[in-house]
């Protein structure tokens, strides 16, 4: 009798595990190192791929003297299209400022460009206006980078995975997958430092996509910027990385309003940014096709500023 037994739990068994394809004895383990390594490895080989980038604030404009206060928000759109070989980028941005029920939008389009030597220019026509051009010399190349090239578009992305991997940021894994770009992916949450955000954004200034916000004001060693980051199941790429940005939105922002009031002579109005959430996402990996520099572009003068002015930004009707 017993062994009639062992024979049905044996057979019972073989045919659980044909079944379901084995699924019960491998279960796939994910784990912070594993999923961060294979982004890592799967994103060096990236030939295209489609970025967007929205920056959302909520601020909070003040006169002293009246006593008056107005809320105001702020959003920051750049939606791109880069590709490795040759390493171009190109999209389009959008700064909007809305108040007192109406929105003052300035539109952009954007082009970047990196020489063999690794030098960088990048083309930005604000408003269907001039073309303005901004030329940098190539990065030094340390022996940490060598092997391992990025497009400009994607190194913060990879920046934050490879601190991940190394173990100079501490993540937690989420149990469940959520949905990014109608995708499954993986969530991971963590903080940065002010300190590692430093070292990982472009030298002298906050570069999104190109444009760059100098930053020499910001107190980096003050911040801690929660944030999470999502790695697509299926592929295993950077699917999206999402940061509360509030403590460096003010600093930046703040910091920019008052030297424009300053340089109006008015005295008594203050800017107070409530919040600054900056949200990544990427894909269409290997779908985007090679594109050239437009001509008119090319041909532009150089300037020291990409950004339009702020006086252009705040210019409501």
């Amino acid at each position: 009798m017993r062994n009639k037994i062992r024979t049905i739990l044996a057979i019972s068994l073989i045919a659980i595990f044909l079944l379901t394809g084995c699924r019960i004895f491998k279960k796939d383990v994910h784990t912070v190192l594993t999923l961060t390594n294979a982004a890592l490895t799967n994103v060096a080989e990236v030939e295209s791929a489609e970025v967007k980038i929205r920056g959302d604030g909520d601020l909070n404009a003040t006169y002293e003297a009246l006593n008056i206060g107005l809320n105001m928000k702020l959003g920051t759109d750049l939606d791109l299209e880069m590709t490795k070989n040759p390493e171009r980028t190109k999209g389009t941005a959008e700064i909007k400022i809305g108040a007192i029920g109406q929105e003052q939008v300035i539109k952009g389009r954007i082009y970047k460009d990196t020489a063999e030597d690794g030098t960088k220019t990048t083309y930005v026509q604000w408003q269907e206006g001039d073309w303005l051009k901004r030329t940098t010399a190539p990065a030094e190349e340390t022996s940490e980078k060598k092997g391992f090239t990025v497009p400009t578009s994607l190194v913060q992305t990879v920046g934050i995975m490879k601190a991940i991997a190394d173990g100079d940021i501490s993540a937690e894994l989420q149990e469940e997958t959520v949905m990014i770009n109608d995708k499954e992916a993986w969530q991971m949450d963590f903080v940065v430092t002010g300190e590692f955000l430093r070292q990982i954004l472009d030298k002298g200034g906050f570069s999104l996509g190109g444009l760059t916000i100098e930053t020499a004001d910001v107190d980096w060693e003050s911040l801690e910027v929660p944030a999470q980051i999502y790695i697509y199941k299926e592929t295993e790429l950077p699917a999206r990385i999402t940061m509360d940005c509030t403590p460096i939105g003010a600093q930046m922002i703040e910091s920019m309003f008052t030297d424009y009031m300053e340089s109006l002579s008015l005295e008594g109005i203050k800017l107070k940014v409530t919040s600054y959430t900056l949200d990544i996402t990427l894909d269409k990996y290997n779908e985007i096709e090679t594109f050239e520099i437009p001509a008119e572009a090319a041909g532009a003068a150089e300037t020291d500023s990409l950004m339009p002015s702020l006086k252009d930004v705040l210019k409501f009707w």
